[in-house]
């Protein structure tokens, strides 16, 4: 048996010889925790087949971790020993609200109002989820209880609260799979060069599907983690919108980025073949809307290419012989 010792902030850790006779164990018989400990809960927290010890820590909004090395003496994790909590919480309860196959925790916050969840990585590391870590319950929850009271398959959660005489039932749903932090990049970005497309989705199950496009030739495809990435060849000019699509699970989420696509000018004179000439630093396409500032001469032979050419009142176009120039992709 175990007990929370809330005056001296310890665990008293009692072992049964089989007969219902409880005494310490000759090792670490009262190990400690974090100050006033208001309940205990035992389960397999890191997966190695014994029970591990989480107490609720009334005074300082934490849960105490205690991993069991299997002969019963309980020590604190390497790592995130004691996650922090809401305020004043009395009660803990341990179980698989995520669905993942670890044992997660819940605690009733009395002073706040609400339920922490905190979610395990598998090794009894517990962090908060990304969506409604702390959710709101009844006025001052003195316990909680985990268990699938509509049915579904999932873990829900009810309170005991102490001042309304109420019990807050709260139902486990599924994660709302978001999209935030789109981004391309580099902006302005030049006809012709690549733009990195970066965001990042949360609260997908294995994998999602993704169409990147700004109005031609989407890019689709599947991946398994939440920093999405990818990169495609910027075409036209102006000012472009590209629209991220992911899907999970008959969900969807969509989000959009705009870049500034320049026009391409001539920065000084020189042959049309010579990259620095141009402002993108490299010869005109078929795309690009082309403005000389400079006089600019194609060389013998060569057979450029423009969407459309703009002359100012210093710009000029001369022809070596045999050269030409296609426009509008004609």
């Amino acid at each position: 048996m175990l007990t929370a010792n809330f005056g001296n902030s310890t665990v008293s850790v009692r072992l049964n010889n089989g007969s219902g006779n409880f005494t310490a164990p000759a090792i670490n018989p009262n190990p400690a925790v974090e100050l006033q400990p208001y309940s205990v809960a035992l389960g397999d927290v890191d997966g190695d087949g014994d029970l591990d010890l989480l107490t609720a820590n009334a005074s300082n909004a934490t849960v105490s971790v205690r991993l069991n090395d299997g002969s019963g003496n309980f020590t604190p994790p390497a790592t995130n020993p004691k996650p922090g909590v809401g305020s004043t919480p009395y009660s803990v309860a341990l179980g698989d609200v995520d669905g993942d196959g670890d044992l997660d925790f819940v605690t009733a916050n009395f002073s706040s109002s609400t339920v922490s969840v905190r979610l395990n990585n598998g090794s009894g590391n517990f962090t908060a989820p990304a969506t409604n870590p702390d959710p709101a319950v009844g006025d001052l929850p003195y316990s909680v209880a985990l268990g699938d009271v509509d049915g579904d398959g999932d873990l829900d959660f009810v309170t005991a609260n102490s001042r309304s005489s109420t019990g807050s039932v709260r139902l486990n749903g599924p994660l709302v799979l978001t999209l935030t932090n789109l981004l391309a990049s580099p902006t302005p970005v030049c006809a012709g060069q690549l733009l990195a497309v970066t965001a990042s989705v949360s609260n997908f199950s294995g994998s999602y599907s993704y169409t990147l496009s700004n109005g031609s030739a989407p890019l689709s495809g599947t991946a398994t983690t939440s920093a999405f990435s990818q990169s495609l060849t910027v075409t036209g000019s102006g000012v472009q919108t590209f629209t991220l699509t992911v899907s999970s699970q008959g969900q969807v989420a969509t989000a959009t980025t705009s870049v500034t696509v320049p026009s391409l000018y001539s920065v000084k004179a020189g042959e049309w073949t010579d990259g620095s000439v141009w402002s993108c630093g490299r010869v005109p396409l078929i795309w690009d809307t082309v403005t000389l500032h400079h006089a600019v001469s194609l060389p013998a032979t060569y057979q450029g290419q423009a969407l459309w050419v703009i002359y100012s009142t210093t710009g000029r176009l001369t022809f070596g012989g045999g050269s030409g120039l296609r426009l509008g992709g004609n």
